[in-house]
């Protein structure tokens, strides 16, 4: 009994409720006790109405042992161990991933890399039962996962991998294996596959690891993630990588990885788009020819045998004599609700709003605050909250305060500025500035469709207008006609360009980013 111990400990804190609940049917027997301060001892059997003392000690004792052996249970005591063997339905595998710039070529699209990571998804899809690591390297290798069976924490990180997020450059493969043989041997793992995704293996010391790898039971595979004819390599801030002026072009050397396979034990594939590669490298006759089948990666385990369903058994026989009349009332407080305080509803509705705001200025800033307030269409709250100006004459705009929305919106020279500077300029109906505007917005940004629309708009609505203008002044005097002063309608003051322009609501995407 020296390995005794409760496998979910924080159960026996039930200990500390069932007190209370004992302590309170106690008090409730006491109750005798203020009855017989005041009235004589000899009318006192005929005052109070009381069962058998006995048998409401007995009920007493047997709930709180009944709750008791519950509590127990529950907290899982045990003190023996069972031997256990773990089987694993695949050999282990560890994915090495090249991260030097060379990966960044375009001879295949988008580029090496991300190409690369969609073939390490699938290959996660199809070993959903393996134990797999990634394990990226530049000049030195580092472990992204250790070996795991979850392959959905791996998928996590690939997504993040890029060359500039790498500490150093530089490219060392051999490194890369002797970690990945680490990985192995930590894990107690004697063989395991090894798959090298790169665009090229080059020098004597990764033959070397390679085979002395191979030696010890780690084959090394390799996905080819290049072509023959290659592709200049892109560099951070524009252009391409150059040696002595000239272009370098990263090939994929075939004859190279071929090379390293014979020393490595393992196979080479180039990077398919269906799942022949996959298929190649880790299929299931490779697999039993190349390295250890599944039999041999038995682990040996052990686990702590429950020994708390026993005690439910000892519990059976009382709880039948629950059962016996007037004995489940001692359960009554188990299931008697605690009553919830109650609120007049204004007084309610106000502290509730209390509380938002004060839970809002504790966990947000202004901005935060102001776009809660904007989203939820209170555009005053907003403009008092926001710092940002450009959210600012947005919320002033959305309340049709134009003018100050334009007088914010100039302070503003980007695109995006000029084009809700034109939005303004319709509404306050100076058509001519808002065309104006908008000009200028596409000038900067030619791919701002909201703006060339606009634009559109508004000077075709602008080009009517003066024809309409034209041809009341050319009816003026004539006969049956009523006097023109030839000033448009009202509808035609504002500048509208008509519903189909919207130019009125500027875009959430046109205004600002998230504050």
């Amino acid at each position: 009994m020296s390995d005794f111990h409760f496998l979910r400990p924080w159960f026996l804190l039930a200990f500390v409720m069932l007190a209370v609940m004992v302590w309170m049917l106690l008090q409730e027997k006491k109750t005798k006790g203020v009855w017989a301060k005041i009235c004589d001892p000899i009318l006192l059997p005929y005052i109070l109405i009381q069962g058998k003392s006995a048998s409401r000690n007995l009920a007493l004792n047997l709930f709180a042992i009944t709750i008791s052996l519950i509590i127990l249970a529950s907290a899982g005591p045990a003190w023996k161990k069972l031997p256990q063997a773990l089987y694993l339905k695949k050999s282990p595998l560890v994915i090495v991933l090249d991260m030097s710039r060379s990966m960044l070529a375009t001879d295949i699209g988008p580029n090496r890399l991300a190409r690369a990571k969609l073939k390490i998804k699938d290959i996660l899809d199809t070993r959903k039962d393996g134990q797999t690591s990634l394990l990226v390297y530049t000049a030195q290798p580092f472990v992204v996962t250790p070996l795991t069976l979850d392959s959905k924490n791996i998928k996590l990180y690939i997504n993040q991998l890029k060359p500039m997020i790498m500490p150093v450059q530089g490219s060392r493969p051999d490194l890369a294996l002797a970690k990945a043989a680490e990985l192995f041997k930590n894990a107690g793992l004697k063989k395991g596959h090894i798959l090298i995704v790169t665009d090229n293996l080059e020098g004597n010391k990764v033959l070397f690891q390679a085979k002395s790898l191979a030696s010890q039971g780690y084959i090394s595979s390799v996905l080819i993630v290049g072509t023959k004819d290659g592709g200049p390599i892109p560099l951070r801030y524009g252009g391409f990588a150059k040696q002595n002026g000239k272009i370098v072009i990263s090939r994929a050397e075939e004859d190279e990885i071929k090379q390293f396979t014979s020393y490595s034990g393992g196979r080479y594939h180039s990077i398919s788009a269906d799942d022949s590669d996959i298929k190649y490298l880790l299929g299931k006759e490779y697999a039993e020819t190349s390295y250890q089948k599944i039999e041999s990666l038995k682990l040996e385990s052990t686990r702590w045998i429950e020994q708390g369903p026993w005690l439910l058994v000892i519990i059976l026989p009382f709880a039948a004599l629950a059962f016996r009349r007037g004995w489940l009332a001692v359960f009554v407080l188990l299931i008697i609700p605690l009553p919830e305080a109650a609120y007049a509803s204004d007084k309610a509705s106000v502290k509730t709003s209390s509380n938002e705001n004060a839970w809002d200025k504790l966990w947000l800033n202004k901005d935060q605050r102001g776009l809660k307030a904007f989203n939820q269409g209170v555009h005053d709250k907003a403009i008092k909250e926001f710092k940002s100006e450009q959210w600012k004459a947005t919320s002033f705009f959305r309340s049709g305060d134009f003018k100050k929305a334009l007088e914010l919106y100039q302070k503003d020279s980007s695109a995006n500025g000029l084009y809700n500077q034109g939005n303004a300029l319709i509404k306050l109906g100076k058509l001519k500035d808002a065309i104006a505007a908008y000009a200028k917005a596409f000038k900067i940004n030619p791919k701002h469709k909201d703006a060339v629309e606009n634009h559109r708009l508004a000077s075709e609505y602008l080009k009517k207008l003066k024809e309409k203008m034209k041809n009341q002044a050319a009816k003026q005097g004539q006969p049956g006609q009523q006097s023109q002063t030839g000033q448009p309608s009202q509808k035609s003051q504002t500048g509208q360009p008509g519903q189909q322009s919207q130019t009125g609501q500027p875009s959430q995407k046109s205004q600002t980013g998230q504050p």
